[in-house]
């Protein structure tokens, strides 16, 4: 019954439609603020990185916004991003365990506002990540010059063991002549930019979002990586490797935050990159003859 209800709604009306029910949620939400302490209970499975940014991060930062300024709120553990929400909200959210006594909380779901399933303003990210970026105290003053190569490694021990949804990383796609791609990128670059392959599994929640707040250019194969997009400044770069064109999560985001967007086809999940044919299509795509060149 949904698929055929999706069918016959066009995508423009399904999107409104969501944004009103987040609001309408947000607002539910708010009204409590100031009489009851709320457990907030995500709709969305909010355990892999994607979906805690913009199921959970980006509509509790908008709550937290509109509620009463002493409101606070408990979540249950939801895995291995737990520990960063109260970075992210010092003083405003409580972790309770997952068999905590919950007696006397309100129990509310709290709506997620993934960008493919729904249209996000300007206004609404960009509040959000200049929270994000003054909360963990982010260097803005050094000038943007990075480009980021993102190298997928295999998924963390949580992923593959604990998670709900296993798997992640080099088993979903990878690069097997990485080496070999690093290295005719490295050969176009122009100063003042740099390149920089970055393995994403080991670094910091804050290293991560430092490193792409100086990227002008990031590259890498679809996944979740790419939604670091909305820590990079307006009119940046995004190069996606996918072999899955209508997956639209990444050119959503860049679109809303005002990046250049770019795809590159790629025929499977796990194969390499053909050097040849990918130097002649950044030739031919405009917006990167600045940082790359076009030889």
């Amino acid at each position: 019954m949904r698929n055929i209800l999706k069918s016959l709604i066009p995508d423009t009306l399904l999107q409104s439609l969501r944004a009103y029910l987040v609001q309408r949620n947000r607002r539910n939400i708010c009204q409590l603020s100031h009489r009851t302490e709320q457990l907030l209970e995500p709709v969305n499975n909010v355990e892999h990185y994607y979906h805690f940014i913009f199921d959970l991060c980006l509509p509790l930062h908008l709550t937290l916004q509109a509620a009463s300024p002493n409101a606070k709120f408990s979540l249950r553990d939801f895995g291995i991003f737990t520990e960063r929400l109260p970075l992210l909200f010092p003083d405003r959210v409580k972790i309770v365990g997952k068999d905590h006594d919950t007696d006397g909380l309100t129990c509310r779901p709290l709506n997620g506002m993934n960008p493919v399933f729904m249209r996000l303003s300007r206004q609404e990210l960009e509040s959000f990540t200049s929270h994000v970026l003054t909360t963990l105290d982010i260097d803005s003053t050094a000038s943007p010059n990075k480009i980021l190569l993102i190298e997928r490694l295999p998924p963390e021990s949580y992923f593959v063991n604990q998670a709900t949804k296993k798997g992640g990383g080099a088993s979903r796609r990878s690069i097997p002549n990485f080496q070999e791609f690093v290295e005719s990128l490295q050969n176009r670059i122009q100063s003042p930019y740099e390149l920089q392959t970055v393995q994403l599994e080991k670094l910091s929640f804050q290293e991560q979002i430092q490193l792409f707040h100086q990227a002008v250019l990031v590259i890498g194969q679809h996944g979740a990586g790419l939604a670091n997009a909305i820590w990079m400044r307006p009119e940046s770069s995004m190069i996606e490797l996918s072999n899955v064109p209508k997956l639209v999560h990444f050119r959503n985001i860049c679109q809303v935050m005002g990046h250049s967007y770019h795809l590159y086809p790629t025929d499977g999940a796990h194969v390499a990159i053909d050097i040849d044919d990918f130097s002649s299509w950044l030739s031919g795509e405009d917006g990167l003859e600045q940082l790359l060149e076009t030889q």
